[in-house]
């Protein structure tokens, strides 16, 4: 499967873990990937072996605040393997999943990623997350469940939320 189609492919079947997992929904609009009546999540996922390095649009930082006020954001970047190259996946594979060997996502509050500064490329402007700069890891409850590893920011709305149903 080429690289483009796969990331498309993907990004679905991820945010279908991670509703499973939180228990938030995915979202039907455009916009914030997965939203209820008191938080939304936008998902970045990266595919280990490349880089651990996030684009951002940098619309979203301001875009989605502007349309949720009422709820409390969080960016959920999302690291993952596979069990073999994109190359090799068949194009018409219905369930990624099973090819998916480790998933991890560290969820951070909406204005940690304002410290990184925005980038003009012909592409349009980003801010480029990098994964070395998260806060330390004491800084997260970490659960585990069915295919990966979440990692909620302690004392957070989201960990209030997700900690009682595991």
């Amino acid at each position: 499967m080429n690289y483009r189609a796969f990331t498309t492919l993907v990004e679905i079947c991820h945010r279908g873990w991670v509703s499973t997992a939180t228990g938030i929904p995915v979202s039907s609009r455009n916009g914030v990937d997965l939203l209820d009546h008191e938080v939304g999540i936008e998902l970045k996922g990266r595919l280990r072996t490349y880089s651990e390095h996030i684009a951002v649009h940098n619309y979203q930082v301001n875009q989605f605040p502007r349309e949720h006020p009422d709820r409390e954001l969080y960016w959920g970047f999302l690291f993952y393997e596979l069990s073999k190259p994109v190359e090799r996946i068949w194009l018409y594979e219905r369930d990624l999943n099973k090819f998916i060997t480790d998933r991890e996502v560290w969820f951070l509050p909406w204005n940690w990623i304002r410290q990184f500064r925005v980038h003009r490329p012909e592409t349009g402007p980003y801010r480029y997350v990098s994964k070395k700069r998260f806060p330390p890891e004491k800084k997260f409850e970490r659960v585990d469940c069915s295919g990966g590893r979440l990692y909620l920011p302690r004392d957070s709305l989201l960990e209030q939320k997700i900690i009682p149903l595991f």
